[in-house]
């Protein structure tokens, strides 16, 4: 299936670099821009500028001067349009039946280049943001990751909320909206995916020239790096009249361009790919402690995020909190992964990702942030190659780097909680080595 796909990378004459990934058994196309600018590269007195200028674009260019035309260009012909703001980087994204690819790309370059930015609009958006500050805050599962990053990453822009605080937003101006293109949204810190059924090549490539010649040069945008963090492990809670409990606990993980990405990769299968994973079947079905519980990861260009989340029973909250921690530290120390779990894991990652190629938008979203991360095309069967050779000793070795309370931090979010719980989480980690 792998062999089937070519991709290819060209560098435009505005300096817009394009990647083309073409899949001919597929029937849709994916256009997808992703700007390496993302919440990281901001401060704590404009925290959510990348996320509202994310908004603003959606709400008409110069040629489609309002929401509603510039979404029917992709939506009249039943294709999907969105985007999202992540840390590091902000994706522009539109998926739609390969033969309206003209349209989605014409429509991607009036986001990009020829955004309204209106007072209008602004002060529209300025309510809705608001409304989803509140509606984060409100949705505890969110508010624990939230809160855990806060706490983990405490003191750096890593760690600031993506969607910024009631205050930054509602003071930002038509002006932070304009230096903010004018400082990020150029050629040089951007790349643009094409992926599915392609029509000929040389008629696409020519079509985003023609489309992007008049896109801004610019350099990379560069973010504050991650030195050193101090005091973990910490912990927030946040108190709320809640049935449940909801945790996240977090540790400093590994950076994207880290060759141990793998083996964490496999470990994170290990442990949360679906009901056969060890904590759902250990926190779950066999102690019944949780209705969800997993793990999760995140890869940044000089650091990363590995957390556990779970909503727990108020009443069960030290039982099962020290059942999570034997679980972690079981990784490297009374139960390691054994050969078949890994057996089973490399195969579940590889099903995963030829998911994702299978579909054309997931896989333009891959090659785009490989790119803005490494500057080279996404090679996926190099991936699954890496992926392979791992061993068991490396499960192991890495677990016990990560998994220690000085790389970690505890996020809260229930009624009544008390801090000796937490304190007593890590105490037992300490105990049981």
């Amino acid at each position: 299936m792998l062999s089937r796909i070519k991709s290819q990378l060209y560098s435009t004459q505005s300096g817009l670099q394009l990647i083309l990934v073409d899949n001919p058994a597929l029937v849709s196309i994916s256009v997808v821009a992703a700007v390496g600018v993302g919440s990281r590269y901001e401060s704590e007195k404009n925290a959510g500028l990348a996320h509202f200028y994310e908004h603003l674009t959606m709400d008409g260019s110069e040629k489609y001067p309002d929401s509603k035309s510039f979404a029917e260009v992709i939506e009249g012909k039943g294709g999907v349009i969105n985007a999202f703001t992540s840390k590091e980087y902000t994706c522009f994204y539109f998926k739609l039946a390969s033969d309206y690819w003209q349209s989605a790309v014409e429509l991607m370059s009036e986001l990009l280049i020829r955004p309204k930015l209106s007072q209008t609009d602004i002060a529209k958006e300025k309510q809705i943001i608001l409304e989803e500050i509140k509606m984060r805050e409100d949705t505890p599962q969110i508010k624990a990751h939230d809160q855990l990053m806060e706490t983990l990453f405490a003191g750096y822009a890593l760690g600031l909320p993506g969607i910024g605080f009631q205050e930054t937003v509602a003071n930002f101006g038509q002006s932070d909206f304009q230096d903010w293109k004018k400082q990020h949204y150029h050629t040089g810190n951007t790349v643009l995916v094409i992926s599915g059924r392609l029509p000929e090549i040389d008629q696409l490539v020519e079509y985003v020239e023609q489309h992007f010649a008049d896109m801004p040069r610019g350099q990379t945008s560069q973010a504050e790096a991650i030195t050193s963090l101090s005091g973990l492990p910490r912990h927030r809670i946040a108190q709320r009249e809640l049935d449940q409990t909801h945790v996240a606990v977090g540790w400093q993980a590994l950076a994207y361009q880290n060759q141990q990405k793998y083996a964490l990769k496999l470990i994170e299968a290990v442990l949360s790919a679906g009901l056969s994973s060890r904590l759902m079947q250990e926190i779950r079905q066999k102690l019944g402690l949780a209705y969800y519980v997993g793990a999760y990861s995140d890869y940044y260009s000089d650091t990363g995020l590995f957390a556990v989340k779970a909503g727990l029973d108020q009443s069960k909250l030290e039982l099962a909190m020290s059942a999570l921690a034997e679980q972690m530290r079981a990784l490297y120390t009374s139960q390691p992964v054994s050969q078949q779990e890994l057996a089973q894991a490399k195969q579940y990652v590889r099903g995963k990702v030829i998911l994702q190629i299978d579909d054309s938008l997931n896989s333009a979203i891959n090659y785009a942030y490989h790119w803005l991360m490494q500057h080279e095309l996404l090679d996926w069967q190099a991936y699954l190659q890496q992926i392979q050779q791992v061993k068991r000793d490396q499960l192991i070795a890495v677990a016990e780097e990560i998994f220690q309370p000085e790389r970690g931090a505890f996020s809260l979010v229930g009624q009544g909680i008390e801090k000796p719980v937490v304190q007593q989480f890590w105490q037992q980690w300490r105990v049981g080595k």
